[in-house]
């Protein structure tokens, strides 16, 4: 009988669970909350469980190899592989088969890279770019979180999407940018400036530069990485967000050059939302050879368990 294999992929926002053949066959999907042990809400271990445990009732058999790709793991590997054991058992894995626990950098690399040797290149909430050679993590550049770094992240071109509409409405350069702002934060007019100057009561109420600051006043960095699509839609044909992606896609690739700097070499994979498509995924296309997306890191996973078998799987799993 052919083996199985269960790749899961762990993330900041949700749990992705894939069981499927060597030959790439399907047979079982699962997904559930995330499992950052950063950031991630509720029990990571819980979490991959749910997501493990739905991938298996659909495959209607057991794995005989694992491979678990998990963020926010920096510094903490003894802690994440007892929550994977954890879980796996919860699960009804037996724990005595291959079982292989690295970051979700590796497994998004492994699930598009026709190479060993080669970089990825993350933009999502955060950022990150990470230089593999043999298919082993060996350096990175940022993913130092909003406050140190992630430039050119989300988060990152949010927070500056948001000043951009604040000097907007505070008199500064227009930008076609502010109305879809505004309405995605459901930014309300309070008064009007002409209002509280009293010169006219009953003129129609505006939003001005103080009503968005009460409704962004609090909002966690991970909120802002909201605005950021906003941009890159608008990218085209407005001078401020032109300059928005611009920048971003320059801070991505100076966290590229830096992996070059140290001899990294190969195929660039690209991962997270923004780079799946668009302005900034342009931008960095004009500068380096992208050998595709990582869309569904889980097959990375699926890939590594498949390794760890001494088996190949295809890049096509369907």
């Amino acid at each position: 009988m052919e083996k199985v294999l269960l790749g899961v992929d762990a993330g900041g926002t949700s749990t992705r669970a894939r069981v499927c053949t060597p030959s790439g066959a399907t047979l079982g999907h699962g997904r559930a909350g995330g499992a950052n042990l950063r950031s991630a809400v509720g029990d990571p271990a819980a979490n991959i469980t749910v997501a493990v445990c739905a991938a298996l009732a659909a495959a209607d058999r057991r794995p005989d190899a694992v491979c678990v790709g998990i963020a926010g793991t920096e510094g903490r590997q003894a802690e994440v592989e007892a929550i994977v054991a954890r879980a796996l058992a919860d699960s009804g894995v037996d724990l005595a088969v291959p079982r292989v626990v690295l970051s979700d950098l590796d497994i998004a690399f492994r699930a598009v890279s026709p190479e060993p040797t080669g970089s990825l290149l993350l933009a999502g909430t955060g950022a990150v770019a990470a230089g593999f050679v043999d298919w082993t993590l060996r350096n990175r550049r940022d993913g130092l979180g909003w406050l140190l770094g992630d430039s050119g992240s989300g988060v990152w071109i949010g927070r500056r999407v948001l000043r951009a509409v604040a000097a907007h409405l505070d008199g500064g350069p227009a930008t076609s940018m502010t109305a879809p702002v505004l309405t995605l934060l459901d930014v309300q007019p309070v008064t009007s400036a002409a209002a509280r100057d009293g010169d006219s009561p009953a003129a129609e109420p505006v939003v001005d530069a103080h009503d968005l600051l009460r409704m962004t006043d609090g909002l966690p960095p991970a909120a802002w990485g909201r605005c950021a699509p906003i941009a890159l839609t608008h990218a085209a044909d407005d001078e401020q967000a032109a300059r928005i992606v611009d920048e971003a896609a320059a801070a991505l690739l100076t966290s590229l050059a830096g992996l070059a700097d140290e001899g990294a070499a190969g195929p660039v994979v690209l991962a997270g939302g923004l780079l799946a498509s668009g302005a900034l995924r342009d931008r960095i296309e004009l500068a380096v050879d992208v050998a595709g997306h990582a869309a569904e890191p889980v097959v990375g996973a699926c890939r590594i368990a498949a390794a760890s078998l001494g088996l190949p799987l295809p890049l096509d799993v369907h």
